[in-house]
């Protein structure tokens, strides 16, 4: 990463260790998946303030879950 997403992912640090690994990514699930998801979209996003940082860390959740509801629905599917 260069400059300023480079910034804004160690400013998600706190959030990856804190709040968001006990609550978005679940115990059974991979917690560098979840990264690799905020880091794409930090990326792209390059929050700047607060008020960003918890717009794309609020989609990178939403993006998360809706992914492991796909995942049950298709488990769910299967039996």
């Amino acid at each position: 990463m260069s400059g300023s997403s480079s910034t804004a992912m160690t400013r998600f640090n706190a959030l990856r260790h804190g709040i968001l690994s006990r609550y978005t990514v679940l115990p059974w699930e991979d917690p560098d998946e979840y990264e690799t998801l905020l880091s794409a979209f930090v990326a792209e996003h390059a929050p700047q303030g607060p008020t960003e940082e918890h717009l794309v860390e609020e989609l990178a959740g939403i993006v998360w879950r809706k992914r492991r509801l796909r995942l049950a629905e298709a488990s769910a599917a299967r039996h």
